[in-house]
Order: structure tokens, then sequence, then C-alpha cells
């Protein structure tokens, strides 16, 4: 009986180790990904999202996206998890159409790795294309650039543009 005991105490304690192990929170939770490294949205596009800090190096995110609330539009791009975050939103649900766009104080959010820039006033973000494909019936799959001056650390301009995004929920 004492055998029957240390073994149910054993079998316990290495279910409890095992349920408490700590989980990676490193990189976003995305179980859907849209890779921005030569993939493709399903239609003719290649996707991506690239960026320029203060007319630099042409940094290009692993991954990013477009998605919408009822009162707001916006993208999000991805490099190294959080270590690059794009979070850059506009008034209006699905405000997808080709125009150009006004981004309001704060509206622009750029984290790289312990520093955040946003927009101090209103910036423009230009969508140049956005159609509906085979692949993508309901929602479009947008293309546009933007030119956003920035405050919060070194970077005093972000350039960018982006291709081929789809929409995630």
């Amino acid at each position: 009986m004492k055998r029957v005991f240390i073994t149910i105490g054993f079998v316990c304690a290495v279910t409890w180790v095992i349920g408490c192990k700590k989980k990676d929170n490193s990189a976003p939770a995305d179980d859907n990904p849209v890779s921005t490294t030569g993939g493709n949205n399903g239609g003719n596009n290649t996707t991506s999202f690239k960026w320029q800090e203060n007319g630099g190096t042409v940094n290009t995110a692993d991954s990013a996206y477009w998605s919408f609330g009822p009162a707001w539009t916006g993208l999000k791009a991805f490099k190294g998890g959080y270590a690059n975050y794009f979070e850059i939103n506009w008034a209006g649900g699905n405000m997808s159409a080709a125009g150009t766009y006004t981004l309001n104080s704060g509206q622009f959010t750029y984290l790289s790795g312990a520093s955040t820039y946003t927009n101090p006033a209103a910036q423009n973000l230009h969508i140049a294309t956005s159609a509906t494909t085979a692949a993508s019936p309901t929602f479009a799959i947008i293309s546009g650039d933007f030119n956003v001056n920035v405050a919060g650390g070194t970077v005093s301009t972000i350039t960018g543009t982006f291709t081929g995004l789809n929409h995630k929920y």
C-alpha cells in the first residue's frame, strides 16, 4: 500500500511540474502568419512590408497583415517577434480602398528594441492598390506606402512600403 501512495505522489509531482512549464512569449501568437519573405498571398502578388529608418538600410518584416474593427483600420508588421513591431491605425472600419488616409497623432507606433516611436503630429498613409482576388474574394489585398516623422529616440523619419498584404481577423 505504501508503494501505491509513493507512485501516485510521484505521478502527481511530475504532472504538476510539466503543467507549470512557462510559455514562450518571445514572438507574437500567430496561427496563420503572413510571410513577407517572398511568400505569395494566393493571387499574383508577392507579399512584403519594408521600411527604412532615417533613410538607412532597407528592412523586411517577417510577417505583416491588415485588419479592422468597427471604428479603425490598421496594419501590423513583425520582424523578430516584437523586436521590431509596427502598429499603424487610421479612423474608420474597413477603410482599405485606394486613397490617402490620415494617421492622427499617436496612431503610428513602431517598437524597435527598447525604443517606442510614435507620430507626434498627423501624417499620411497611402494605399495605392486595393483589390479582391479569387483567393481573397471578401477582403481586399492592399499595397501602399508611408513616410512618417516620429519621436521617441534616435530615429526621426520612417519610410515604408507594403505590397500584397492580406486581411486577417
